[in-house]
């Protein structure tokens, strides 16, 4: 069965003093009436059940949380008693996924993109999650193109085509992942055509990203 986990236990530090300690950015309303977690919400509810929703956050936001997403069960937000680091996070999510569900395919999305339009992000999760559930073993990531050399951000090298393209775009195998770079080298990439900005988000089969942290073979 098919899950979707949002990533909603940052502080956003890096927003302040808009973003605070007491009120992280995912639950801000910067666009409009709804905040980036009821957004973050609202675009996955059309993949997947409200009861296959988790939302993984700080323990300390937990209930705020909860309070932003009546629709989920209270028990599908998860609240860390520490926050470590994103990989921690996905490993929790994928061992409460994997307990309950041995075939479980599950996305990892973010709280905090501003993401348009709706209907194409729609159409690529969807082949990601076929992707996934065709290909056991398959991790599955995100790439941006990019449209200007950002330095701030990591990118992902594409190999070759998996497939023929779609309208919701072209999947590859991954070459390589690459740190933050220098604004030089991010011209490179952006020049290149061979590159895109790494999403962090991700969709795979619970017991597949177990396993591989088990190996401690995977750095998000």
């Amino acid at each position: 069965m098919r899950y979707a986990v949002i990533m909603a236990g940052g502080s956003g530090t890096r927003l302040w003093p808009l973003s605070r300690k007491s009120r992280p950015k995912q639950l801000l309303r910067i666009l409009g009436q709804k905040s980036q977690l009821e957004l973050a919400v609202e675009r996955v509810r059309g993949l997947v059940g409200p009861e296959n929703i988790y939302i993984i956050t700080n323990a300390q936001y937990a209930q705020a949380v909860r309070d932003e997403s009546p629709d989920l069960p209270p028990a599908n937000v998860i609240g860390e008693p520490q926050g470590r680091d994103t990989a921690n996070a996905i490993g929790l999510a994928a061992a409460i996924l994997a307990k309950k569900d041995p075939e479980a395919v599950m996305g990892v999305f973010t709280a905090d993109h501003v993401i348009e339009p709706m209907d194409v992000f729609a159409r690529t999760v969807e082949r990601a999650y076929e992707l996934a559930e065709s290909r056991p073993g398959s991790l599955i990531t995100f790439g941006i193109k990019p449209t200007w050399a950002h330095t701030g951000l990591g990118y992902i090298h594409a190999g070759e085509p998996i497939g023929s393209e779609k309208d919701d775009g072209q999947a590859f195998k991954v070459r390589s992942f690459k740190e933050k770079p220098s604004s030089e080298l991010a011209r490179e990439y952006c020049q290149s055509g061979e590159y895109y900005w790494n999403s962090g988000m991700f969709v795979w089969r619970a017991q597949t990203i177990l396993a591989q942290l088990g190996k401690g073979e995977f750095r998000p």
